[in-house]
């Protein structure tokens, strides 16, 4: 099985040219065309009810727990407007900005024989800044979640 994960983030943005690539495909949302999509300002992020059944957001192996400890994330300094979700991908985070509707985060969709994912922030690193240094949230999230799902 093939996977792909694909980290959103300022350079690596719509701007940079990936909703006319062959990229475009695997991407589980209809990325958006056109400038400013990227946007360097703080902003929650909300488990869906499919991101608490799924391992990739999985903190705690509790399920109230687990919830309580995404409500109690800090906020992200950046999100990415990833645009609309395709038909068969899961939206397990939505971004929480003030003032502007929820955006899918985090989504996975099943693609040919594998699975990609989009996580539409380079900002989950502040995570680890702004928790005591012994948790370890930030290390079980992400790209280390990824590569044993």
């Amino acid at each position: 099985m093939a996977a792909c994960c694909l980290w959103a983030g300022a350079p690596r943005s719509p701007t940079a040219g990936y909703p006319a690539s062959p990229l475009a495909d695997l991407v589980p949302t209809n990325l958006p065309a056109g400038k400013g999509t990227f946007h360097r300002d703080f902003t929650g992020q909300e488990l869906t009810a499919a991101g608490a059944q799924s391992v990739l957001c999985r903190l705690d192996e509790d399920a109230a727990r687990n919830l309580d400890r995404w409500k109690k994330m800090p906020q992200m300094a950046n999100y990415q407007e990833a645009g609309d979700p395709k038909p068969g991908a899961t939206v397990l985070l939505v971004s929480t900005p003030a003032g502007k509707r929820k955006m899918p985060l985090l989504v996975t969709e099943n693609y040919g024989r594998g699975r990609t994912v989009l996580f539409a922030t380079e900002g989950s690193w502040r995570w680890k800044m702004w928790l005591p240094h012994d948790d370890k949230t930030q290390p079980t999230s992400g790209s280390r979640s990824c590569a044993t799902w």
